[in-house]
C-alpha cells in the first residue's frame, strides 16, 4: 500500500464528524468524542470515529481526507442556507480540494485535554449530576479550507510524504529567552531554525515555541511535544552556556533515551573551527521515543554553525529511527542522503 494512503490504525476505517460552526481556512478546533456536549466552534466526531487511547494515532501532520459518501452509509446528508448566498447547499462532502488531490480538509496540528462532560445522576442519590475527573485528549485540527456546519465523512491518514516519495517530518522549534517570553527581545534564532530546517527537510508540519529559560518549563514542552504530539524533531536555542541561568542540557538529559554524541561532536568540530569560545558550548543531542532532540546556541551565528553540521545526517537518522530496515550505506540510502 502506498505510503500516503497506508491507514494508521483500525481508527482509519471512514467515520463521521459534525462541525458545530463554520471554520474559515486556517480555522483551528479541537477534535471532541461525541459524549461531550456541542460547543460552538467545536469539531466533534460520532462513534463511528473513535479516539484512540491518549491521542497517540493523531500525531501532528495526520490529515482528515474527505470520503465518498457511500463510505458512511448512514450518514444522513442534509441541506442548509448559508449566510453568504442564503442558497441551499450540500454540507455533508462539501470540501475544498487539497494539494494533494485527495480532499485533504483537515490537519492535526497539536492536541488539548479537556474535561469530560457530567457522569450521569446516581440511581440512588440526591438526582445532582457528578462531575468526572478525568480528561480527554483531543487532537487540535486546523482547516485547509472554508468549512461550514455540518456532518461529513472523513479517512484518516498519515501526513503526506515527501516530494520523493521519502518520509516528510515534522518541526517543533523552542527559543529559550527570559527577555523573549517576556516580550523585550525579538526572536532571531528561533524563525532561523525553522528556515534552515526547512531547506534540508522535507517538512509537513512546523510550529515554533517561546519559553523563558526554566528547567520544569522546558521539560514539560519536551516532553509533549514528543510523546504527546509526535513531533520528528525538536530543536531547541539557547540555555547551553555557563549563564547561572543556562540549564538546557540539565533539563533534558534526564529525558533521553539514548545520547547521540555523533551530532554532539560534529556541532562542537563547526563551531571550534570558528571561534575559540565555541568550547564553552554545553549543547547536547538525543532521543525521546520517535523524536530527535537537538540543543542548540542562542546566537544565530551559533545556530546556523551547529544546525548546518548536523543537517545531512538527519534525514537517515529519522528514518532509523522510525524503523528504516534498509543498510546504512547502501545505494539505496545514499541516493536519498
Amino acid at each position: 500500500m502506498p505510503a500516503d494512503t497506508a491507514p494508521l490504525s483500525s481508527a482509519s476505517a471512514p467515520g463521521r464528524i459534525v462541525l458545530c460552526a463554520a471554520l474559515p481556512a486556517g480555522g483551528v478546533a479541537p477534535l471532541t468524542p461525541d459524549i461531550l456536549p456541542p460547543l460552538p466552534g467545536f469539531v466533534t466526531h460520532t462513534t463511528c470515529l473513535p479516539l484512540p487511547d491518549c491521542g497517540a494515532d493523531w500525531r501532528v501532520g495526520t490529515r482528515l481526507v474527505a470520503a465518498e459518501p457511500t463510505a458512511c452509509p448512514d450518514m444522513t446528508l442534509h441541506m442548509e442556507k448559508t449566510e453568504k448566498t442564503g442558497k441551499a447547499a450540500k454540507n455533508g462532502m462539501e470540501a475544498g480540494k487539497g494539494d494533494d488531490g485527495q480532499n485533504a480538509v483537515l490537519t492535526v496540528v497539536g492536541r488539548l485535554l479537556l474535561p469530560r462532560p457530567p457522569l450521569p445522576k446516581a440511581p440512588q442519590g440526591d438526582g445532582e449530576s457528578r462531575f468526572s475527573p478525568h480528561t480527554w485528549p483531543c487532537p487540535l485540527l486546523r482547516t485547509l479550507h472554508p468549512l461550514a456546519a455540518g456532518r461529513r465523512c472523513f479517512t484518516i491518514l498519515p501526513p503526506l510524504p515527501g516530494p520523493d516519495g521519502r518520509p516528510s517530518w515534522s518541526l517543533a522549534w523552542i527559543t529559550l529567552s527570559d527577555k523573549g517570553a517576556a516580550g523585550l527581545r525579538h526572536d532571531e534564532s528561533g524563525p532561523l531554525m525553522a528556515e534552515l530546517t526547512r531547506a534540508g527537510l522535507p517538512l509537513h508540519h512546523e510550529q515554533g515555541f517561546l519559553i523563558p529559560d526554566d528547567v520544569n518549563a522546558l521539560r514539560a514542552l519536551v516532553l509533549e511535544l514528543s510523546l504527546g504530539q509526535g513531533y520528528d524533531l525538536v530543536l531547541t536555542s539557547g540555555g547551553t552556556g555557563l549563564s547561572p541561568r543556562d540549564a538546557t542540557p540539565e533539563a533534558l538529559l534526564p529525558l533521553f533515551d539514548r545520547r547521540l554524541p555523533g551530532f554532539e561532536q560534529a556541532m562542537m568540530t563547526a563551531s571550534l573551527a570558528k571561534t575559540p569560545t565555541a568550547a564553552l558550548s554545553r549543547a547536547v543531542s538525543g532521543t525521546i521515543g520517535k523524536t530527535i532532540v537537538l540543543t542548540l546556541p542562542g546566537s544565530r551565528k551559533a545556530v546556523r554553525e551547529n544546525l548546518e553540521a548536523v543537517l545531512p545526517a538527519l534525514p537517515h537518522a529519522l528514518e532509523k529511527l522510525h524503523g528504516d530496515p534498509s543498510d546504512c550505506g547502501s545505494p539505496e540510502q545514499g541516493k536519498h542522503a
